[in-house]
């Protein structure tokens, strides 16, 4: 990952591996054998603002609403490969 200074309330977009899942899949059909983990792996784009951040990884709103209700990814350090800083967050002066 790129080293920027990132703080809480940042916008930022992180490109990241995300896991992937498949259900009821024949465990014999040999589509996934001789294909690398990493090509298993889904390339994701999050963008949002930075609610948490500790050395095991991110915490993203990526929707906020007038409730306060938030929609959050939380997207472990290792999974990440690129956190672009969009915006700073206000700082209070």
């Amino acid at each position: 990952m790129k080293k920027q200074k990132i703080d809480i309330g940042d916008l930022v977009e992180i490109e990241w591996l995300d896991a992937t899942a498949e259900m009821g899949m024949d465990k014999n059909a040999g589509s996934f054998k001789n294909v690398p983990v990493k090509e298993l792996l889904t390339q994701t784009k999050t963008v949002g603002y930075v609610m948490k951040q500790d050395r095991y990884g991110y915490v993203i709103a990526t929707n906020i609403n007038a409730l306060d209700d938030v929609d959050y990814v939380a997207i472990p350090r290792t999974w990440g490969e690129e956190v672009n800083l969009l915006t700073y967050a206000r700082r209070k002066r």
